[in-house]
């Protein structure tokens, strides 16, 4: 049974299918036999969007699995059927054909003791491994890529096809030199997936957070003012650890390389700091965004905005990340929650007059930030408003593991749309409230 040719997913499947029909002979691109729009055909791409925006808000199950609405649109596209919503969102729970892959990459940090690596053992989040492996192995990955490259383009017979290069070539990463070569420490990382381009996004994200919590741990407590003069925006950066760039991809059949379309310009100055207590906090973090809780997802919204700003030169860029880690922590489900009670909800943090201080002037170097373009103070203070910022965006953290340790009391958003509501509030409203509990209690 269909859902009428006037609902909103009907009408976006049916652009989608009268998009596809329009380029389904002229892309290069296929996914499992079946051509495939590509990335930036737009009149589908657009659509398709909407659609699974749509598909959302019916069933909140699709927002974790993206990747299955698009296989199973182009599927039904590819074989014309008739839009039904119902069994659509049935088809998510298929599982989708699965080979396991292994991506090769490089991650660079600075420590001179190799058996001092921030993580010994391999670490899984969401099924998803990573471990160390040695640079032998590494070298004899791509060796056997260059190999068959080599091969096909010699017999290809095309004048334009080149000598494939060394992988140091193909970094997107300054050249360093050989005693410098010695911070590169290559990685391996096994997923399940459905191609070796969505193995290497998938192993590229889960890797992220897993640096995420590496740099946050590192970073996190540490505050600089420039003694020397120059630009507002040539503050220092935080960032210990940061990939090459060059990634190979292989299972039984298969072996491609990508590059990473960012570039760094710089290595990163910042040693790795081994210390128990980072790795202790490094731990504690990890454990937050690898175990399913009511606050994950928020603690991952912190940390991807704590480590942009402390990778970030810029003040205004570190001042507006920093302000998201507070939104990120506090958001409601039933409302936009206004700066000020944002402010308020942190300012509670400490019982100190001065942190409370602080916390105004975070919210109004924000607001002229946001509002005009321009920093609070003369350029010699911007360092301390940015230091500031931190101390509170780092109680966002602090907040959400505290959460976290105690989340046998959070079972929905709305548990903890309830706890922020009244986080602010005095001790005489906890006394009513107990009081309340109380007598609820005596009455059963």
């Amino acid at each position: 049974m269909t859902t009428g040719p006037t609902t909103k997913a009907e009408r976006l499947y049916n652009q989608c299918l009268k998009a596809y029909e329009e380029c389904r002979d002229k892309t290069n691109f296929t996914c499992n036999g079946m051509p495939d729009p590509g990335m930036f055909n737009d009149e589908y791409n657009i659509p398709a969007e909407l659609l699974f925006e749509e598909l959302r808000k019916s069933n909140n199950k699709w927002d974790k699995e993206r990747h299955i609405f698009s296989w199973r649109l182009l599927e039904w596209i590819y074989k014309k059927r008739q839009w039904d919503l119902s069994l659509f969102s049935e088809m998510r729970k298929k599982p989708l054909p699965q080979n396991e892959y292994t991506v090769y990459l490089e991650l660079f940090y600075q420590c001179k003791d190799h058996k001092r690596r921030p993580f010994i053992k391999p670490i899984v989040v969401d099924e998803v491994q990573i471990e160390w492996c040695s640079k032998r192995e590494h070298i004899a990955k791509y060796n056997e890529y260059r190999n068959q490259e080599q091969k096909r383009r010699d017999d290809s017979g095309s004048t334009y096809l080149m000598t494939v290069p060394d992988y140091k070539e193909t970094r997107r990463f300054p050249k360093i030199s050989s005693s410098t070569e010695r911070y590169i420490h290559p990685l391996k990382i096994t997923v399940k997936s459905t191609s070796n381009y969505s193995a290497t996004i998938l192993a590229l994200e889960k890797l992220e957070l897993v640096l995420n919590c590496l740099n946050v741990a590192q970073g996190a407590q540490k505050f600089s003012i420039r003694f020397s003069g120059g630009s507002e925006n040539k503050l220092g950066s935080k960032t210990v650890f940061v990939t090459t760039g060059h990634y190979i991809v292989c299972n039984e059949n298969e072996l491609e390389t990508y590059t990473s379309d960012d570039y760094v310009t710089t290595v990163p100055k910042n040693k790795y700091e081994p210390s128990r207590q980072k790795n202790q906090f490094f731990r504690e973090i990890l454990k937050s965004v690898t175990n399913d809780s009511v606050v994950r997802e928020r603690i991952e919204y912190v940390l991807r905005d704590l480590a942009l700003a402390y990778d970030s030169t810029n003040a205004g860029l570190k001042t507006l990340s920093y302000w998201r880690c507070l939104e990120h922590a506090t958001r409601s489900k039933s409302k936009n929650r206004p700066e000020k009670e944002i402010i308020e909800i942190f300012k509670y943090q400490s019982k100190n007059e001065y942190w409370k201080q602080m916390g105004d002037l975070v919210l109004n170097a924000r607001n002229k930030y946001v509002h005009s373009g321009l920093h609070s103070g003369k350029e010699e203070y911007v360092d301390q408003y940015v230091n500031w910022a931190q101390k509170y965006a780092e109680q966002a953290l602090y907040l959400l593991l505290r959460l976290y340790n105690n989340r046998k009391y959070w079972e929905s958003e709305e548990d903890l749309d309830i706890f922020f509501d009244n986080y602010t509030k005095d001790s005489r409203f906890f006394r009513i409230t107990n009081v309340i509990r109380n007598a609820r209690k005596n009455k059963k």
